[in-house]
């Protein structure tokens, strides 16, 4: 039997399809100050990123699947991001020093072209500033119940080709430190960038 405290508790509004849906797996809750791991993924470009390459910046990053058909879930945390990165592009030196990361919890099925694809529907950008300041990017297969376990994001097969999952968008700090964390999809983008523009006088 799995210890209950190692799943945290969650409202039904936060999940997807099923909201008893609670895996069978230990869940870190993000914590202010704690280190991330130099977890590596996959971007739209093929090439391999990794938490470590954004220290001195802070990394904005979020979880979707590009088949996501619900518009309260992975639309709405990538239509989020977008509004953050115009609200973050009208201020150059913010902007410079901040990175959005969109990572795909369906590796499998979200590969470089596919999210690419994804990608440019968001990013208002075009050709090399497409991507710039936002990598949309997936682990690789043996490494995603690691990064889904430490940003606590709970995924199971759904039906309709679909899967069932829990929302997790993590702001950490330039030192590679969680400094906030947002475990549903009642957060305003505002909200984060107001984050971010605090971040810059911790230490995380």
């Amino acid at each position: 039997h799995r210890d209950l405290h190692s799943f945290p508790t969650r409202r039904s509004s936060d999940l997807q399809a099923k909201p008893d849906y609670k895996p069978e797996k230990f869940y870190n809750v993000p914590a202010p100050g704690q280190a991330v791991p130099n977890f590596k993924f996959l971007n739209q470009s093929g090439n391999t990123i990794s938490v470590e390459q954004f220290r001195g910046k802070v990394l904005l990053v979020t979880f979707i699947y590009t088949r996501c058909p619900l518009p309260d879930y992975c639309i709405r945390m990538s239509r989020n991001f977008a509004t953050i990165q115009k609200q973050l592009a009208a201020d150059p030196a913010l902007y410079d020093k901040t990175h959005l990361l969109s990572v795909s919890f369906d590796p499998e099925h979200d590969t470089p072209k596919v999210l690419r694809s994804y990608g440019l529907a968001y990013t208002g950008e075009h050709g090399a500033e497409a991507f710039s300041h936002w990598d949309f990017a997936a682990p690789s297969a043996s490494d995603l119940n690691r990064v889904d376990q430490f940003f606590d994001v709970g995924v199971s097969p759904g039906s309709n080709n679909t899967l069932t999952h829990s929302l997790s968008t993590a702001v950490i700090g330039p030192g590679g430190k969680i400094f906030r964390w947002y475990p549903s999809n009642d957060w305003d983008p505002s909200t984060v960038v107001n984050d971010r523009s605090e971040e810059h006088t911790s230490e995380l």
